[in-house]
């Protein structure tokens, strides 16, 4: 395949981080997104096998409290590429106007410009990842759950009702095969269940996560960058093109003291930096705004 080719699958023009390490943002994002996507497919898998082999029972839930393995390797990629971004992203700051360029804690071999994340920071940002596994493996099993309800609520309605081997069937179709690929005759059989569930459903949520989560880590190493240059306050510079949040493009040039939180003047809503962990999801998805340091004149 020829190599703009592959640029060009890689993510629309559109959609692409742009900045002077854009193409390693983009490898990175690209191998996060990979890797999730097969970790996903195969929790899609599992919930299919347990579904087809719970046709003919009726057992309650298991609440799982530790992590399994699988969300263990997620909680892996997301920390071990997500720190690679927060050091990047705090290295990639210089020092405020008029004092010599710090050396950060931790710097090696005469460079002033590497840092060392503190072991408190490493903590909060893993806790945080580990909150995001969770919520997502049981976003996906209850949208997987109430999917199959839906189908087997209007299924139990033909006549005469499809016996345990087709509803199988119907469900490995669903979970594996793409919707644009279903017969005529699926079409309607499978409507019901959750294709955002499905393996390719969830191959473009990885793609999802995978580019929020690096956006998200840089911006946090930036902030720490910050702190660490002796800087107070940051200017949020919005990304602005037909794909960008109106709310968050009115946000572009608003300047705060590094920790107090930006304001969306559209939903009302507080973020402390693109990405912020604590804001809600529609403010972060996908959001490729940045946050850059600014010297606060009186």
């Amino acid at each position: 395949m020829p190599r703009a080719a592959q640029r060009s699958e890689a993510a629309p023009r559109s959609r692409r981080f742009r900045g002077r390490h854009a193409r390693q943002v983009e490898s990175r994002a690209k191998v996060l997104e990979e890797k999730l996507a097969r970790l996903l497919a195969e929790q899609a898998r599992e919930l299919l096998d347990e579904a087809i082999r719970g046709l003919s029972k009726r057992n309650p839930t298991r609440v799982q409290k530790a992590l399994s393995a699988r969300e263990r390797k997620i909680l892996t990629l997301l920390t071990h590429y997500g720190l690679m971004q927060v050091r990047d992203g705090g290295d990639s700051i210089g020092a405020p106007e008029g004092r010599p360029r710090r050396r950060f804690p931790g710097s090696r071999g005469g460079r002033t410009g590497q840092f060392t994340l503190t072991p408190r920071f490493e903590a909060r940002f893993l806790a945080q990842n580990k909150i995001k596994v969770q919520e997502l493996s049981a976003n996906i099993r209850e949208a997987f759950r109430a999917g199959m309800q839906r189908a087997m609520a209007d299924w139990s309605t033909e006549d005469p009702p499809p016996p345990l081997k087709e509803i199988a069937r119907r469900l490995r179709v669903g979970q594996v095969v793409a919707p644009d690929k279903w017969s005529d005759r699926d079409q309607g059989f499978l409507k019901p269940l959750s294709t955002a569930t499905s393996i390719h459903g969830l191959a473009s949520r990885a793609r999802t996560i995978a580019r929020t989560e690096i956006a998200r880590a840089r911006n946090a190493g930036r902030v720490e960058g910050m702190k660490l240059a002796g800087f107070t306050h940051h200017k949020w510079s919005s990304y602005s093109d037909n794909h960008s949040r109106k709310g968050h493009s009115k946000m572009n040039g608003q300047v705060r003291r590094i920790g107090e939180p930006f304001d969306n003047p559209e939903t009302g809503q507080e973020i402390k930096f693109p990405g912020d962990p604590e804001a809600p999801a529609s403010e972060t998805i996908n959001c490729r705004c940045t946050v850059v340091p600014t010297i606060k004149k009186s």
